[in-house]
């Protein structure tokens, strides 16, 4: 997936988020699919992470804006690795995103 990205010229901050993206997801898939497989019955699961996936979300709700903002500056690229910035009388070169 890495070279997919890579030769489509996605910018690697992206690619990164993207694969950790993936792999979490496919973790989840994969525990799912174990726990029906042995047997246990996995709507309920389903529900409870469902319930706690929106207790948290609610409880994080300002920095899940922030993580928002960020993921819409990665794929606008408004900003790049190694660009000087100036913000609010600040200046200095993107290391990281």
């Amino acid at each position: 997936m890495r070279k997919a990205l890579g030769k489509a010229k996605v910018d690697e901050t992206l690619i990164g988020f993207l694969l950790d993206l993936t792999n979490v997801s496919l973790l989840v898939l994969v525990v799912i699919a174990a726990l029906s497989t042995l047997g246990m019955k996995i709507t309920s699961f389903v529900a409870i992470l469902g319930a706690a996936t929106l207790a948290i979300g609610l409880a994080l709700q300002s920095n899940l804006s922030n993580l928002g903002a960020g993921v819409l500056i990665m794929f606008l690229r408004s900003f790049k690795l190694n660009h000087f910035v100036e913000v609010a009388g600040v200046s200095g070169t993107i290391k990281k995103i």
